[in-house]
Formats: C-alpha cells, sequence, structure tokens
C-alpha cells in the first residue's frame, strides 16, 4: 500500500518594480560579503530607479508546484498552465508595489 502526504504550503512574492539584471551589475570582484550586500543593494536601488519611469506594469510569475496540487487561494487571479505550474499576471503601479500571495494543497 503507498503512502500519501498532503502538504499545505504557502508562498508571498513581494514585488516592488526591481528587475535583477545580470547585464546592469558591473563586473566587479568582491572581496567581503559586506561588499556583495553593498553592491546587491545598490544595484536593486538603481533598477528600482529605473523601472519607476515606465508606466504601470504587469509582472507574468510563473510558478512550478510540484505534486497533484490544488489552490486554495490567492490575491490574483492564476492560470494553471500545466500539472505542474501556475501563472499569475501581477499588475504594479507606477511607484508602486505589489504583493501576490497564494496558498496550494499538493498531494504527493
Amino acid at each position: 500500500m503507498g503512502m500519501r502526504a498532503t502538504v499545505v504550503l504557502g508562498f508571498v512574492l513581494v514585488w516592488s518594480g526591481t528587475i535583477a539584471s545580470a547585464a546592469a551589475a558591473e563586473p566587479q570582484q568582491a572581496r567581503t560579503m559586506d561588499q556583495v550586500i553593498d553592491r546587491v543593494i545598490t544595484n536593486e536601488n538603481r533598477l528600482d530607479q529605473q523601472i519607476r519611469q515606465y508606466s504601470p506594469i504587469t509582472v507574468q510569475v510563473n510558478e512550478p508546484i510540484g505534486g497533484d496540487w490544488e489552490m486554495l487561494n490567492a490575491s490574483y487571479k492564476y492560470t494553471k498552465t500545466s500539472a505542474w505550474a501556475a501563472q499569475f499576471n501581477v499588475p504594479i503601479d507606477k511607484n508602486g508595489t505589489s504583493v501576490l500571495r497564494y496558498r496550494i494543497r499538493a498531494h504527493w
């Protein structure tokens, strides 16, 4: 007889208009963890300022989800793009912040 586990997972995605881009990062070799953290924060702030010049945007979030799952609740409408994935289109106002929250029940 097989074993079936039920797990309830909660995920939160916070989007503040920041897009990570490897091309935007300056090619520097950090020597300490503090330097790495400072560079990441500087790049994030620079990208955040760049994205704010655009009109409201929609971020397409593709979430891989394992097992046999069902969406219990979500802060935005979703589409089940495959047996193992959900897609959300999250609108972000100019100079705004959006929070995507969803909760699933997965069976393995």
